[in-house]
């Protein structure tokens, strides 16, 4: 069982794991009004694509919901498979237009363990929401 990647967890105190290339994804960003204001409550869809073809956020595969603080601040860490593409984030809150910032590249900003972890990689977006009518 042990070749197809299969273990037996057992009693141990170590974590069980089939050797998986991972990266950890750092993704943040702050959305504030068209003042400059912080927006609490938005809530953020963040996500992570491996391909370049179109998403909408109702495509639940790989959506991380968070939402913004009283600072309008956002934050989540995703690990997942290297090679992520791009990240996707839609924007909603009660009171202002619903908006998305597309295609947002993520940048490596710390070397793996040279193993099976890739690294680390930071996201970050800064969003202006205008009030609906």
């Amino acid at each position: 069982m042990g070749l197809l990647g299969f273990t037996n967890c057992g009693s141990s105190d170590l974590p069980c794991e089939y050797g998986t290339p991972n990266a950890d994804y750092i993704v943040d960003g702050i959305v504030t009004d068209e003042s400059g204001k912080p927006i609490e409550g938005v809530k953020t869809i963040i996500k992570n694509c491996y391909s370049t073809y179109a998403h909408d956020e109702d495509d639940s595969y790989n959506n991380y919901t968070r939402y913004t603080d009283e600072e309008g601040n956002f934050h989540t860490s995703i690990n997942d498979f290297p090679g992520v593409n791009h990240f996707d984030i839609w924007y909603e809150a009660e009171g202002y237009l619903k908006d998305s910032t597309m295609n947002i590249k993520p940048v490596k900003t710390k070397e793996g363990s040279g193993s099976w972890n890739q690294g680390e990689y930071t996201v970050s977006d800064e969003k202006v929401l205008k009030k609906s009518n």
